[in-house]
């Protein structure tokens, strides 16, 4: 960090904290403060901040991976979003995006990105999906993955296939 004196390894653990436990900033500035280290909120967003800027071209080749897949998976898990505006909590989406092909021969790694968005509507997936050549987008039977059938690209229209579980019900 520019001007600053935090370590990577104080960075990531605070980042960590923050995506991995589900532990705000302000949670966590108690914590430090309790132990008798006095870090604002503020300046923990700022380290978040610029650690995902940092990271930005790691993203970036992870994405450049799903877009090449020939088939992907893709979900949308509920989360729990502090509004400080509103004083309450509102609910955000997670959306998981994996490419594991390994059962079908590939050499590569699986790969899994996270985006967020503030719903979970087709618009929100068609922008993670955008780019990705692939021809298999395997989901559950939530009605914006059918949208997704309707909507016309260069490399030709998705497949969907559902998953077992939700065919089994």
């Amino acid at each position: 960090m520019p001007g600053g004196l935090p370590t990577e390894a104080l960075i990531f653990q605070v980042i960590v904290a923050k995506f991995g436990d589900h532990l705000p900033l302000y949670r966590q500035a108690e914590i430090y403060t309790r132990q008798g280290i006095n870090l604002d909120r503020a300046t923990l967003g700022n380290w978040v901040g610029r650690a995902c800027f940092q990271l930005r071209p790691l993203v970036e080749h992870l994405r450049w991976h799903l877009r090449g897949a020939d088939r992907l998976f893709m979900d949308g898990m509920a989360a729990p979003v502090l509004d400080p505006g509103r004083r309450r909590i509102r609910t955000g989406f997670f959306w998981a995006i994996v490419s594991d092909d390994l059962g079908h021969g590939a050499a590569g790694p699986p790969i899994i990105l996270f985006h967020y968005a503030p719903g979970r509507g087709a618009v929100h997936a068609l922008r993670f999906l955008e780019g990705y050549r692939g021809r298999f987008l395997q989901c559950d039977g939530f009605e914006a993955y059918e949208m997704l059938t309707e909507f016309v690209r260069p490399e030709g229209s998705w497949l969907l296939v559902h998953c077992w579980t939700h065919v089994r019900r």
